[in-house]
């Protein structure tokens, strides 16, 4: 069946009874799928008994590949063939075996205040959590804090993987890190927490872009004769900066009236008199339900 190729064959024993023309058997690939044992001639004399010494017992092994149907059964069917010495052949025995494919969902949620005032610290939070049916292992989580605006703050990092507390190495990655996480279970919830500072010329009311990825393997360690199916997740914060608002009186109805009187460069209103105001809205750019100026 699709989804599954030959390592290797193992002939763990033979019976005493068996003698065995090819021994091991001679192995041939027909295509990735399929494959035959070939033993040759095989003698096994009769004592009236069916017992260990009439048994061949092999070790087949093979690898899921990333073709799979995951979340779904794969069944392997072999067929034994007996061709006896002058009598035609016995009906063929057929043997299945089944085993389930499972794969590791990863989900990652960056999340960080909406907007902060320059330099101000950033908390930023990476929730990541684990559904699908497989183990996810060699989680490695990398966020570069690539926005020169944004500055990462070392010694920050905590990783939790259900509340527990996890020892892990943070090297360094862009001007941000990188951990990595052993494994993570179904149903695991993972989270990484640091805190970075909004630097003090970041400009009026724009957006801070962060985004941070979480790589995962399907099998452990990296050796390269048994490779996983990999995967990776990214997700984004946007920070911006805080709406900015300015007033500012910028005329009269009567010129005359100056500004002499108390304060300079600050005009002097008379009774009656009226004064037109200007107001300088600047808005983030995020998404905004509503903008109330009062």
């Amino acid at each position: 069946e699709a989804g599954v190729e030959l390592i290797d064959v193992e002939l763990v024993s033979a019976g005493t009874g068996l003698v065995l023309t090819n021994s091991p058997p001679v192995l041939t690939v027909v295509d990735p799928l399929n494959f035959t044992l070939d033993f040759g001639a095989v003698s096994n004399p009769s004592d009236g008994l069916i017992g260990p010494d009439d048994v061949v017992v092999l070790n087949v092994r093979a690898r899921v590949t990333s073709d799979a149907t995951v979340n779904a059964p794969l069944t392997n069917t072999a067929v034994l063939s007996v061709d006896p010495v002058s009598d035609p052949p016995l009906s063929p025995s057929v043997a299945t075996g089944v085993v389930d494919v499972v794969e590791p969902v990863l989900e990652l949620e960056k999340s960080a205040p909406l907007a902060v005032n320059p330099g101000d610290t950033i908390p930023y939070t990476l929730t990541i959590t684990i559904s699908g049916t497989g183990v996810a292992y060699d989680v490695s989580v990398t966020d570069e804090v690539a926005d020169p605006d944004v500055i990462f703050q070392p010694g920050t990092v905590t990783a939790t993987i259900d509340d527990v507390v996890q020892t892990v190495f943070v090297g360094a990655a862009g001007d941000g890190f990188v951990l990595t996480l052993p494994e993570l279970a179904e149903g695991q919830v993972a989270v990484i927490t640091y805190n970075a500072t909004l630097s003090t010329t970041v400009a009026d009311a724009t957006s801070q872009p962060n985004i941070a990825t979480v790589e995962f393997d399907s099998v452990p360690g990296t050796d390269p004769s048994n490779p996983g199916q990999s995967g990776a997740v990214t997700d984004d914060a946007l920070v911006a900066t805080i709406p900015d608002l300015t007033k500012t009186p910028i005329a009269t109805s009567n010129p005359d009236t100056g500004d002499g009187v108390h304060t300079p460069g600050v005009f002097d209103l008379g009774i009656g008199e009226t004064v037109t105001y200007e107001l300088v809205l600047t808005l983030p750019e995020i998404a905004m339900d509503r903008v109330v100026l009062a």
